[in-house]
């Protein structure tokens, strides 16, 4: 028996490669896509430009405390505050009540009558960059 077992071993990984020579191709590479609105964008509210030194002095201090908060000095990362605060501050168009009034202060944002609009101002100012 310990004679076959090499030979078994052997017609197996023949018979592998084999069955692997006949499997059909893999497919060609997915083509990744860029997609785009053709919904035009807002243009900021004159009115929102006053609102942006708060936000950018919210999002400063937010920014500085969320560095604190992950720094490790043995570690090696990468962070957006402003990504973040963004992404934030779109769920917190949905929130209400004392969890609006949490998230605004934990982020240090102005109240959210301001807040959308003055985003959009600094976010197509970027764009113009």
């Amino acid at each position: 028996m310990s004679r076959k077992w090499p030979k078994m071993v052997l017609a197996s990984l023949a018979l592998a490669v084999t069955l692997a020579g006949c499997a059909p191709s893999l497919p060609a590479a997915v083509q990744a896509q860029e997609v785009r609105s053709d919904v035009p964008r807002l243009e900021p509210d004159p009115s929102a430009e006053a609102d942006v030194p708060e936000l950018v002095a919210g999002n400063t201090a937010f920014a500085l405390g969320l560095y604190r908060a992950l720094f490790d000095e043995n570690e090696n990362q990468f962070t957006s505050p402003y990504s973040i605060s963004l992404a934030l501050a779109m769920t917190l168009a949905g929130a209400a009540g004392e969890t609006e009034a949490e998230m605004l202060d934990v982020l240090r944002l102005p109240q959210q009558d301001a807040l959308h609009a003055a985003f959009n101002a600094i976010d197509q100012a970027l764009r113009k960059r």
